[in-house]
């Protein structure tokens, strides 16, 4: 229970709103336990690499993200050319992330 309660509490000052939480948590019950601790397979990044065969280059939203954007080369025809063999993709594509909440930075 103390564990519960302190993941929760680490939740919250994590920015999520305690309704949710309470909501998720009260759905875990010991009957489902079994259930919700079996590993689930994910296979979305393996089939993208190998349809694409590119990386993903994830920044945070900033101003000077259309500047970056424009200036990047995406293409990562420098970054092969100067290692050897084949260990980067030929190509990258740029994800832009939301910025960090403040709830998150902040200690309560």
């Amino acid at each position: 229970m103390e564990e519960g309660r302190s993941f929760y509490h680490w939740l919250c000052s994590r920015g999520y709103p305690r309704r949710y939480l309470r909501t998720v948590f009260q759905e875990v019950t010991w009957e489902r336990r079994s259930q919700i601790l079996e590993p689930k397979r994910d296979d979305r990044g393996s089939h993208f690499f190998e349809t694409y065969r590119a990386c993903v280059l994830t920044l945070r939203n900033a101003p000077e993200w259309p500047t970056l954007r424009e200036r990047l080369d995406l293409s990562l025809t420098e970054l092969v050319e100067s290692t050897y063999g084949d260990i980067f993709p030929p190509r990258a594509f740029l994800a832009q992330s939301n910025a960090q909440r403040l709830g998150s930075i902040l200690k309560r």
